[in-house]
């Protein structure tokens, strides 16, 4: 979060935490700041330097047939606080981010996938959000 959250999506986390759909859901506020910003954005991988704070929603369940309302309850959430906050912590993945390498790493990821042409220029360590090799150059 690059700003304070208006009173309306403050107003949209008291509602979901609201209609949750088990005790144990949580909304998490991690303030940054600090050292955080001693660096620039494009001097490392991690992106949000200038944020004030992140946020994470989190959910749990104990028995399968919990697991579809809790990944809907976050999801829904998610959406909701999109007009609020803006980018993406990279270790919270969510599959249902659409634009993920916006959202996690900014303008730094052209850079990444340079990187990671040169020092996995076979993509073995992948994941479905994993940062994708560059096409094939020289990258000395």
């Amino acid at each position: 979060m690059y700003h304070r959250l208006p009173d309306k999506a403050i107003d949209t986390l008291l509602c979901y935490m609201g209609i949750s759909p088990n005790k144990d859901n949580s909304i998490q506020f991690q303030s940054l700041g600090g050292a955080v910003r001693d660096i620039l954005p494009d001097e490392t991988a991690y992106f949000h330097r200038e944020a004030s704070y992140i946020m994470q929603y989190i959910t749990h369940w104990k028995v399968d047939n919990e697991k579809n309302p809790n990944i809907f309850w976050v999801e829904k959430l998610r959406q909701a606080m999109l007009k609020y906050v803006n980018g993406t912590y990279v270790n919270w993945p969510d599959i249902f981010i659409k634009d993920w390498p916006c959202a996690y790493y900014g303008t730094n990821y052209y850079e990444l996938m340079r990187i990671k042409s040169k020092y996995d220029p076979e993509n073995i360590f992948y994941f479905e959000q994993s940062i994708r090799p560059a096409k094939k150059r020289n990258y000395r």
